[in-house]
């Protein structure tokens, strides 16, 4: 028997990243040891910890979701019964045995998993909290300054065309609107560089 890791998440198999990752953090903060009190709380939260740490990875999830399909069935098939009625109810009550996929490299993630989401669980919950929360304010401040040094780059870029154009066509307007483009993106990359260089000091 394998665990049905979407049906620990409360996802179905089709979910998206952001999706996996959404339930999971919900999931953890609920289910952490320090928190929860309930008699099976460590075991929902390493359960939590071990479906999120392999369905997020895309090549774990490609090996994992070949053995579903075997074990649950294909995923055309699947119904969205299959989820249990509450979310981290995982089916995973067997006691756990790092050999429970044909695939060995999966088994290998599936006990580093574990391992890690023990050292989580004996975590403070005020620490792993910061660090969940953490963690996904961090991605989002280099996502979100990347796209802005992207934009930058796209606003230059596009300064520098019209500019060429404007001069080769006689068209002053061109140019001017070049130029302001020119130094908008200048202005825009330099300032997302400079939030990034703050932010790593």
């Amino acid at each position: 028997m394998i665990p049905n890791h979407y049906s620990t998440l409360g996802v179905n198999p089709y979910a998206t990243k952001s999706e996996i990752k959404k339930a999971y953090r919900k999931l953890a903060l609920l289910y952490h040891p320090d928190k929860n009190n309930s008699p099976d709380a460590h075991h929902q939260f390493i359960s939590i910890n071990e479906a999120f740490q392999i369905l997020y990875d895309e090549d774990a999830r490609a090996k994992y979701d070949k053995e579903y399909d075997r074990y649950f069935g294909k995923k055309g098939n699947y119904k969205s019964d299959k989820i249990n009625d509450r979310a981290g109810n995982s089916n995973t009550t067997q006691s756990w045995n790092y050999s429970m996929y044909e695939d060995e490299k999966l088994n290998q993630w599936t006990e580093n998993a574990r391992e890690q989401a023990e050292r989580f669980a004996k975590m403070a919950f005020d620490d792993f909290s910061k660090l969940l929360l953490g963690v996904a304010k961090e991605t989002g401040f280099y996502l979100g300054n990347s796209i802005l040094v992207m934009i930058g780059g796209l606003l230059f870029m596009s300064g520098v065309g019209n500019i060429i154009l404007g001069i080769s066509n006689g068209n002053i307007p061109v140019v001017i609107l070049g130029l302001f483009l020119l130094l908008l993106g200048y202005y825009t990359y330099k300032l997302s560089s400079k939030k990034i260089e703050n932010h790593n000091v």
